[in-house]
């Protein structure tokens, strides 16, 4: 990391070396996933299904990018909140089709707030893509969304080149952007 010239910050919301701090994000959690049986308003949804989410959206607002790009239902708020601050291009890149992917008829309580929290902001992104048509279809159809663009995870054997493979074959996929 010393011979970078961007520097890595993480927030810290796992048990370690911090117990106390782990126990207090952990106890604010239990008291939002109370709050939530009676509303999702207030942020109560996002700190509920987040223990880390004060601190993920105070660092998301700290660094100005012109794209905030969120991978997952959990950091939706956070990357919007960044967004919006910063007056920048928001966007989910979805690699499951989060509230869909309980097969159970009734919903649990977890699923109710992925649901929830998508279609609260699936609407506000600037972009999206999805890791297949099918996760694009679904998210179109459930949100009434434009059509997700598809960034295949994997590639159909067909499209390889056709050649013979004597190794690993490996793909590199990048994404750069332009932080101001």
């Amino acid at each position: 990391m010393r011979s970078r010239k961007w520097k890595l910050e993480t927030v810290n919301f796992r048990k370690g070396k911090e117990n106390i701090r782990w126990i207090w994000l952990s106890l604010k959690q239990k008291l939002f996933a109370r709050l939530s049986g009676i509303t999702y308003r207030f942020g109560v949804a996002e700190r509920s299904i987040n223990k880390a989410y004060d601190g993920l959206t105070r660092l998301a607002k700290k660094e100005k990018a012109d794209f905030y790009l969120v991978h997952h239902v959990e950091a939706l708020g956070a990357g919007l909140k960044a967004a919006r601050y910063h007056k920048a291009i928001f966007g989910f890149d979805a690699e499951d089709f989060h509230s869909g992917m309980n097969e159970s008829a009734v919903p649990s309580s977890t699923d109710e707030l992925i649901a929830y929290l998508e279609s609260k902001y699936l609407p506000s992104c600037n972009y999206m893509t999805a890791a297949s048509k099918g996760i694009a279809a679904a998210y179109r159809e459930k949100y009434r969304i434009p059509l997700p663009k598809v960034i295949l995870n994997v590639f159909p054997w067909e499209d390889l080149l056709a050649r013979e493979v004597k190794g690993p074959v490996r793909f590199l996929l990048v994404f750069t952007g332009h932080r101001t």
